[in-house]
């Protein structure tokens, strides 16, 4: 993999890649205590990203057709909280065609309902691309529940690439959980990206499989992103256009 964990003013906008991203938005709720969607939707833009996982999406006025509609994209929900009074989740923005997509429960005990998008995309060379988009839960006990069942997941006969996005609410590079994942994917890359001002812990990764189709991978750390969530943006650029 080539231009690893350089400042996001130095990584090229390369024609013949396709620019991925996972980014928890934390509610649209920035480091002043704003709720502001619009800076969700800047920091969205600012990526370049095709395909993006999109975590702790709060639907106040339905903020998913919000996002999809101020970036172009199609908004694949995979709610994990779904009541009258709240929805609330992951969902995976794309421009890409969408061939399938399947939202499966990864929940563990009485711990908060969590989920994961399974899509399979159209890329713009016109091959298939099986993509995967989570929010892992916060107790070591629920993440190893949640690691078997996404081990499941990959474990399914797949012929083309496949990337799985999110945030892993894990930053110790070497856990048994971590490690199971290498081993199917291939090392994921992680960079710091929370807390948004002052980065310290790696919890939002991209894996793509084969490995060798990494291009480059960093936090997306500008003035907007800074203040727009309490997590940073993780961009990947893939030799995959």
């Amino acid at each position: 993999m080539r231009n690893r964990s350089k400042a996001y003013s130095e990584i090229p906008h390369l024609a013949d890649t396709l620019c991925v991203a996972t980014y928890n938005v934390h509610r649209s709720i920035g480091a002043d205590g704003v709720r502001d969607l619009r800076r969700t939707v800047q920091v969205v833009r600012e990526t370049g990203a095709r395909i993006l996982a999109l975590q702790e999406v709060e639907e106040h006025v339905d903020d998913a057709q919000t996002l999809a509609e101020a970036t172009q994209m199609t908004a694949l929900a995979g709610m994990t909280l779904d009541t009258p009074d709240s929805r609330f989740g992951n969902i995976l923005l794309t421009d890409l065609d969408v061939l399938t997509v399947e939202v499966i429960d990864i929940s563990w005990k009485q711990r908060e309902p969590r989920s994961i998008i399974d899509a399979i995309l159209k890329t713009p060379a016109g091959n298939t691309l099986r993509c995967l988009a989570t929010h892992l839960g916060l107790s070591s006990r629920e993440r190893n529940h949640q690691h078997r069942l996404i081990s499941t997941l990959l474990s399914k006969p797949w012929e083309g690439p496949t990337l799985l996005m999110g945030d892993l609410n894990e930053w110790r590079p070497f856990t048994p959980t971590l490690r199971r994942i290498n081993g199917l994917l291939g090392r994921s890359y992680g960079e710091r990206s929370f807390p948004a001002r002052f980065p310290l812990l790696p919890l939002d990764r991209i894996w793509i499989s084969p490995n060798t189709l990494m291009h480059s991978v960093f936090a997306h750390n500008t003035l907007t992103s800074r203040g727009a969530s309490d997590h940073l943006p993780v961009v990947a650029r893939l030799d995959l256009a």
